[in-house]
C-alpha cells in the first residue's frame, strides 16, 4: 500500500467515524480483531523466524542451502497466512478469493 492510498484508507475510516458520531479509535478497534496470547505469540514466533531466514538468504552462497532456506521461507509465510485467516475467521472461499 502506498502513502497515498494509506492517508485516504485513514480518511475514509475517520470520515466514517464522524458520521456515525464515534471516533476513529472505535472504528478501528471494529476492523482488527482481538487476538488471544497464545496466537500472537505464534504470529509473532513465525514473523521472527522469517526474518531470521530472510537474513540467512541474504548470506546463503550454496545453491542447495539457498533452495532449503527458500524453501523454509515459503512454509513460514503459508503457516502466517493460515494464522491470519484463522484470526479473520475466514471461509475457503475467501480464503480462495484472496490467494488469486
Amino acid at each position: 500500500m502506498t502513502d497515498k492510498e494509506l492517508d485516504f484508507t485513514v480518511f475514509c475510516i475517520e470520515n466514517i467515524a464522524e458520521r456515525l458520531g464515534k471516533n476513529g479509535v472505535e472504528i478501528y478497534e471494529l476492523l482488527i480483531p482481538k487476538i488471544d496470547t497464545i496466537a500472537q505469540n505464534e504470529i509473532i514466533k513465525q514473523v521472527d523466524l522469517l526474518l531470521q531466514l530472510n537474513i540467512e538468504l541474504q548470506a546463503a552462497t550454496l545453491p542447495e542451502k539457498t533452495e532449503q532456506i527458500k524453501s523454509r521461507i515459503e512454509y513460514c509465510e503459508e503457516k502466517i497466512d493460515e494464522l491470519v485467516y484463522a484470526l479473520y475467521g475466514l471461509t475457503e472461499e475467501e480464503i480462495g478469493i484472496l490467494e488469486k
